[in-house]
């Protein structure tokens, strides 16, 4: 992810003499946020080492609020400021404090932090609207991808679940065409057994065909006769 391209004051468009001024108070107040900046790295430092001394839970936070004023929060940007500054004080003095905080942030792209830090070492003029920008966009492709992850997803889930729609479908048929087989060699069975004009009487003798109770008592006084045969 790309900064957007450093804004450039138009000096054209003021006086000569007022351009210089301008140019004169930007290096001046520019040297200020460097100075307030390396304040914080060093903040941050001294408070790393108050903390690693006071090991025990909650007496870092009093201390720092008694005896600096400042809130455990405010602190704790000092000090993640100081961590990033690491090895790179130099290049990291150049920012202004909001942007050393933002690129101190866990959630931090890599990338981003080491196009501000390039941009900085060469010496251009980082502002803290291009770093938002450039953590915007992140964001939003970030969110666009998961939202066309989330789509294909479903989509495959859809397709997933057709499929086994269809396959079900599928079973049940070739389950429903195995019984009627069954069924029909059943019959030819009986007819086979019984013959064509004993297999019409059965027919006729059972007019409603759903009423398959009589087969079931059928089937038991036949089983007793074989076995008063037997």
């Amino acid at each position: 992810m790309m900064l957007p391209a450093p804004a450039r004051f138009d000096y054209d468009a003021v006086p000569a003499v007022t351009a210089k001024a301008l140019r004169a108070q930007a290096s001046r107040i520019r040297k200020t946020v460097s100075g307030a900046t390396k304040a914080i790295i060093e903040i941050g430092c001294d408070l790393i080492a108050v903390k690693q001394s006071l090991v025990e839970r909650g007496h870092f936070r009093d201390w720092v609020e008694a005896e600096c004023g400042l809130k455990l929060r405010t602190a704790e940007n000092y000090m993640r400021a100081a961590q990033f500054a690491e090895g790179r004080n130099a290049t990291v003095a150049l920012l202004n404090p909001g942007i050393v905080y933002r690129l101190a942030a866990k959630s931090a792209l890599a990338e981003i932090v080491q196009s501000v830090l390039d941009r900085a070492a060469n010496g251009e003029v980082v502002s803290d609207g291009s770093v938002i920008a450039a953590f915007d966009e992140a964001r939003f492709q970030k969110q666009e991808a998961e939202r066309l992850q989330k789509q294909a997803n479903r989509r495959v889930d859809s397709k997933k679940t057709l499929a086994r729609r269809e396959a079900g479908s599928r079973r049940y048929d070739e389950g429903q065409r195995k019984e009627n087989e069954r069924r029909r060699q059943t019959a030819l069975l009986i007819i086979d057994g019984l013959g064509q004009e004993r297999s019409t009487f059965l027919i006729d003798s059972l007019p409603h065909h759903e009423d398959w109770r009589i087969l079931e008592i059928l089937r038991r006084e036949v089983d007793k006769r074989r076995e008063v045969a037997a």
